[in-house]
């Protein structure tokens, strides 16, 4: 490696190491949310922004579809099964 790198192509490798790094920290903090404990933990998060809002579809489907579950139906109410 006798080339030198420009002040572009060292901005760039800068970046390129700081989005992996960003992955990396994502992807540890994701597999801390799933299964059940991850998806009580997000539903009591969405359901401090109100009673009406955590019985939603869509809250309990993004909840439970992220914490790796799958959305059922059990007496009328929307529940998240996991395997």
């Amino acid at each position: 490696m006798d080339q030198k790198l420009s002040i572009l192509q060292k901005t760039l490798l800068g970046f390129l190491y700081l989005s992996l790094l960003v992955i990396v920290i994502l992807s540890i903090n994701a597999t801390k949310n799933i299964g059940k404990d991850g998806f009580d933990g997000c539903m009591k998060n969405e359901c401090a922004k109100g009673e009406d809002h955590c019985s939603k579809y869509r809250t309990i489907s993004n909840c439970c579809v992220g914490a790796g579950g799958v959305v059922g139906v059990s007496e009328e109410n929307y529940i998240c099964q996991f395997s």
